[in-house]
């Protein structure tokens, strides 16, 4: 099991995450949870004539933005006291005293809340270049919320997206070893269905196997919710896509035009594949390029040496993209949208549901393309 052991310890090394897990010669696990590893530091605050201490970090999760949000919401727009749960969820002295309680905390001074802002600013570069690019004519605590809510929002679904993907391949090549299970066929039929890796699901959703096209559907209804299409929206947009026709495809879901939506995507897609094949000739002998399905055929073909940690998200994107995109059988009825029966006018009602996939396959391929150094050039209209 020695080559194994190496490739796994390898991709903990490219990932960051050999400080915390570690294959042996023995082919043991070791986990080190790591108790103080987040930038942190001691601040004190005032309540009444007590002064207090307590420890904060830095990091600030898509998970705490969201509560931080839910907190400004309830309270009908209370600034100071969504800031406050945002730091009490930051806490990482885990022998919290009484007085670090949100009822408490709600009483102390604002110079703890702004000392607290410029250590954020300060530790955390990307966040502090977002906050700096806010109108410095607002409030630090105003410049401070729009700055989660807005820029930096998007980087960290992106930082929970890249960790997630990597623990998760880390941890199916670990059980690939045990040989306890092979779930490259449970990808491959969730492709089948129309699913492809969901970034911000849990990372085990596609281990099992949905029984059919609808149990797939109802396990990833409350998932795939606008919120979190929203933050994917923003990171397939700094992929190498068609910004205008993705900017349209956008706007077409955000307004319910979902059959115009889901022409935009699959013409996105099938453009990848065209553009793949290389540019166009002028030679007239030479055969045309391959599209839609062809293409997709054209593209796997060369692609037969893939890590065995691959198999399973591989499998799962191209059997979803093989039906999206098959030959419509004389346009008979598909539970999963396909190009041609939506193309020729054949179909029925295109639902929200068929554009989250497309969004999905969209952005797994041009993960796919980006991990491999698949580049396309850009062809003029």
């Amino acid at each position: 099991m020695k080559e194994l052991r190496d490739v796994i310890n390898e991709r903990l090394a490219e990932n960051g995450f050999s400080q915390f897990m570690e294959i042996h010669d023995d082919d043991s696990l070791t986990l080190r949870i790591p108790c103080n590893t987040p930038p942190k530091k001691e601040f004190q605050y005032k309540l009444g004539p007590k002064t207090h201490y307590c420890y904060l970090s830095s990091v600030i999760t898509a998970y705490d933005i969201f509560e931080m949000q839910k907190i400004y919401n309830d309270t009908k727009g209370n600034l100071r006291r969504a800031i406050i749960e945002l730091m009490h969820k930051s806490n990482i002295d885990f022998n919290k005293p009484i007085e670090f309680s949100i009822k408490y905390l709600s009483n102390a001074d604002d110079q703890f809340i702004l000392d607290y802002i410029s250590f954020v600013c300060r530790e955390n570069i990307e966040f502090s270049k977002c906050y700096n690019r806010t109108d410095d004519s607002k409030s630090e605590m105003e410049r401070f919320y729009s700055t989660c809510l807005q820029e930096y929002l998007s980087v960290a679904m992106q930082n929970m997206i890249n960790v997630t993907s990597s623990i998760m391949e880390i941890m199916r090549l670990w059980a690939n070893r045990e040989g306890l299970f092979d779930k490259s066929l449970s990808y491959m039929n969730w492709g089948k269905f129309g699913w492809t890796y969901i970034p911000f699901a849990p990372p085990n959703l596609f281990d099992n196997e949905p029984r059919d096209f609808y149990n797939a559907n109802s396990i990833v209804k409350n998932i795939c919710t606008n919120k979190n299409m929203y933050s994917l929206f923003d990171i397939i947009n700094s992929m190498p896509v068609n910004k205008e026709d993705f900017g349209e495809a956008v706007f077409c879901y955000k307004n319910r035009k979902y059959k115009a939506c889901s022409l935009l995507l699959f013409g996105i897609i099938d453009s990848f594949f065209i553009k793949a094949q290389g540019k166009r000739s002028l030679n007239k002998n030479k055969p045309r390029r391959k599209v839609s399905e062809k293409a997709i055929e054209e593209f796997k073909e060369p692609i037969k040496t893939l890590p065995e940690s691959e198999h399973a998200l591989f499998n799962n994107l191209f059997s979803c993209l093989k039906v999206m995109f098959s030959n419509a059988n004389d346009f008979a009825k598909s539970p999963v949208i396909n190009r041609h029966i939506v193309a020729h006018g054949m179909g029925a009602k295109v639902k929200k549901r068929d554009c989250i996939q497309l969004f999905l396959a969209l952005y797994n391929l041009m993960e796919f393309a980006k991990k491999h150094k698949i580049y396309v050039l850009s062809e003029g209209k």
